[in-house]
């Protein structure tokens, strides 16, 4: 892949930067996933990875793909992860959706400690793994079988075939936020009952593990750090807990 000279000189950019060009957002979403350029294209074409291992042939246009990863890349926003010259590893930077929350935010700010938290989390491969090839063209559903709303309306149907085109990744992605901190907030409060029910010490204290997620220096260890001290009967009650609300899967 060839090299790409970032533009220093352009200002950092938001959301809504990216929602004013369908094909830039389209494939910055492609991109959160960490993945090479072809799987990128694969994922937009929802081309797969075909059979034995080999790659499928995409019989579609992809140079628009091509212009749209430049431009991303000379932002910085999109970055390789690796020295190679071809199938480079890139992902998506987090800078933007990071400052279209601090944008939302009340007139003071944000704590700067709860910003790093939040790049931490933001650049995880837990939260990139909702930009997966599986769920952005097998998403999560409610009870209904309705589509969930980050993921609806996603996926187009054009003469030649399905494609991805991204609209609204401002509200997708604050959507997909909200939830996962709707969720976040339940699980400690019922592993909080769990651990009292149990006569246990609670393990999760009442203030936010911020500390031990900024000394970690990633979510994902922080993730498995935490694991093995999760109560055996949490598990269980969560699940069912789910399953009485209108998500019908999420992992």
């Amino acid at each position: 892949m060839e090299n790409v000279i970032p533009d220093t000189a352009v200002e950092p950019v938001n959301l809504e930067f990216l929602e004013g060009d369908l094909k830039l957002a389209t494939v910055y979403t492609a991109f959160l996933q960490p993945k090479s350029q072809q799987d990128a294209i694969r994922l937009i074409y929802k081309a797969g990875r075909g059979k034995g291992g080999k790659a499928p042939i995409i019989h579609h246009p992809v140079n628009w793909i091509i212009d749209a990863r430049k431009k991303l890349m000379a932002r910085q926003l999109l970055v390789s992860t690796d020295q190679r010259l071809r199938n480079s590893i890139i992902k998506a930077d987090i800078g933007p959706i990071v400052r279209s929350l601090i944008g939302t935010g009340a007139e003071g700010g944000f704590d700067p400690a709860i910003i790093d938290g939040v790049r931490l989390v933001l650049d995880s491969a837990w939260f990139r793994s909702f930009f997966s090839y599986e769920l952005i063209h097998s998403p999560i559903t409610y009870r209904n079988d309705t589509v969930y709303e980050p993921y609806r309306d996603i996926i187009k149907i054009n003469p030649s075939g399905e494609r991805l085109e991204v609209t609204n990744l401002k509200n997708r992605l604050f959507q997909l936020l909200f939830e996962i901190g709707y969720y976040s907030h339940n699980m400690r409060w019922m592993l909080r009952y769990v651990e009292r029910e149990q006569g246990a010490s609670p393990s999760v204290q009442e203030d936010p593990l911020l500390d031990a997620l900024r000394a970690s220096g990633t979510f994902d260890g922080l993730v498995e750090t935490c694991r093995p001290h999760i109560p055996p009967r949490f598990v269980p009650i969560y699940y069912a807990c789910l399953s009485r609300p209108r998500i019908r899967h999420i992992d």
